[in-house]
């Protein structure tokens, strides 16, 4: 402000010295008598009058939820007090000492730990920036004007003033406005969960550390569904009519709507586990065949666990078969002496085959199973408001700690990360890895080496630092990478029901 401030100081120092020269004739003096409009006040509006009429100043440090339209559903008298704390345009009042119509100047006056958008963030979302400009006004016919707005960027943690200056230099500086997002949940709860993580403040403090506050609203009950793998659309159906029970639809395009369910694993179907060299026949013992295979994300051939126990009605048995070495027919083994191991437990991880019945001989079995191919944590539907958190992997319940670090993760892909800088998204961080690389989607590899083909071994998991890693760890916050891009993301723009 350097420049602008100091011309308009000579500028009033100019104006000063003239008046005293016409002060040594007569005619000057006659008109010194006449008083020069002085500006005396700026301010940002805190009033509940919608009419441009409005006078209530804010007169103190305030703040300013940028992500929100000006509109009165999100006025609760607690958080939001009126419509002038919301948008990233604010509305501001200028007076002077006397009615007529008086031209003055105005310019925001950012703070000095603002976040820095480059130039290309700027240049992909225009909300990015603020308006830097000095912009000229003139008051109505009584000294006063009200003025919509000037932009700020829409990160969170920004302060602003407002500097205004009328013609003869005089300057007058508004309160300090600091920005924050607000943003809603409603809990969609599955009947007949068994742990549904009750205590969101984990969740909610680490948001707030990058200045976004979620606020929750009442919850809302749907019907249960044991598992839910690759084919979303069931769950989806059930949980929207759920969603339009709830509060959540009174504040619409700024909800997320969080959906607690049982199981969400994935199957793969009709895996082949071949044993040769075996022998069969009376008296001989069972033969254990171990799972193992690769994944239908992640190539590596790893430990695997039948699909047992997970949707009422269905099995993991397709087939068995056994094929003498010395030739001849195929011979069929009966699902029945095919047992789960360990005996009594859902997580299994191999089959023993009773081959007493099988006649004399040496072969090869080939066994196929559907098996579990991976359990998630969660899921964030991009084309809308909802998210899942589960509440139940391997057969176990999960903790509330772990159903929040999952709360944050999903959340934070609704709100752009892992950032890549496309679009209305802040820049690439830096740790950003996508799907080529191992998991689903956007996520972040600090903690990881750089330059790996893949990020998903387990010894990636042990090393990974960040909550938004590609899967369930004891992360529960940002990494720094991360963190810089949070508070600089655009969660302006409305998100669609799902």
């Amino acid at each position: 402000m350097g420049s602008w401030f100091s011309a308009n100081k000579k500028k009033e120092a100019d104006a000063s010295k003239g008046q005293a020269d016409r002060a040594m004739g007569s005619a000057s003096q006659e008109c010194s008598k006449r008083k020069l409009a002085r500006i005396v006040k700026v301010d940002w509006l805190d009033d509940t009058d919608n009419t441009g009429k409005a006078k209530k100043l804010l007169g103190g440090k305030g703040l300013q939820f940028v992500n929100l339209p000006r509109d009165d559903k999100f006025v609760d008298g607690k958080i939001v007090k009126n419509r002038d704390r919301l948008s990233n345009l604010p509305r501001f009042r200028v007076e002077f000492d006397q009615p007529g119509s008086h031209t003055f100047k105005v310019k925001l006056i950012p703070g000095g730990g603002n976040a820095v958008y480059s130039e290309a963030e700027k240049a992909r979302n225009a909300n990015f920036t603020y308006d830097a400009s000095e912009r000229s006004f003139t008051t109505d016919k009584d000294g006063t004007k009200v003025v919509d707005g000037m932009q700020f960027s829409v990160g969170g943690n920004d302060s602003y003033r407002l500097a205004a200056i009328d013609e003869q230099g005089n300057m007058s500086k508004s309160s300090e406005l600091v920005t924050r997002r607000l943003m809603y949940y409603v809990k969609l709860r599955m009947k007949g969960l068994r742990t549904v993580a009750d205590d969101p403040s984990p969740f909610q403090s680490e948001f707030e550390k990058h200045f976004i506050q979620f606020e929750q609203l009442p919850s809302a009950s749907m019907e249960h569904i044991p598992n839910v793998g690759t084919d979303t659309g069931p769950l989806l159906a059930v949980a929207r009519e759920a969603y339009k029970t709830s509060k959540g639809v009174l504040r619409g395009g700024h909800v997320i709507a969080v959906i607690y369910t049982d199981h969400l694993a994935v199957k793969n179907f009709s895996q082949s586990v071949i044993k040769s060299g075996v022998n069969v026949g009376p008296r001989r013992p069972v033969v254990v065949m171990p799972l193992a295979g690769p994944g239908l994300t992640n190539p590596a051939v790893q430990r695997r666990y039948l699909w047992k126990d997970i949707v009422p009605g269905e099995g993991w048995f397709v087939s068995a078969t056994y094929s003498p070495d010395a030739g001849g027919s195929d011979v069929i083994i009966p699902e029945t002496k095919c047992i789960a191991q360990p005996a009594g437990s859902s997580a299994c991880t191999s089959v023993s085959i009773d081959v007493t019945g099988l006649p004399d001989g040496r072969g090869t079995i080939t066994l196929v199973v559907d098996w579990v191919d991976r359990m998630r944590g969660g899921l964030s539907f991009g084309a809308g408001n909802a998210v899942c958190v589960c509440t139940r992997a391997w057969w176990l319940d999960i903790s509330s700690p772990t159903q929040n670090q999952v709360l944050v993760h999903e959340i934070g892909h609704q709100v752009g990360m892992v950032a890549n800088g496309t679009g209305r998204l802040p820049d690439r961080v830096s740790t950003h890895y996508d799907a080529s690389k191992g998991h689903v989607g956007d996520h972040c590899h600090q903690g990881i080496p750089p330059g790996q083909a893949r990020y998903d071994r387990p010894a990636d998991l042990v090393a990974a630092r960040c909550v938004m890693y590609g899967t369930t760890t004891a992360n529960t916050a940002f990494c720094g990478n991360c963190a810089s891009a949070v508070r600089k993301v655009d969660v302006s723009h409305a998100i669609a029901d799902f």
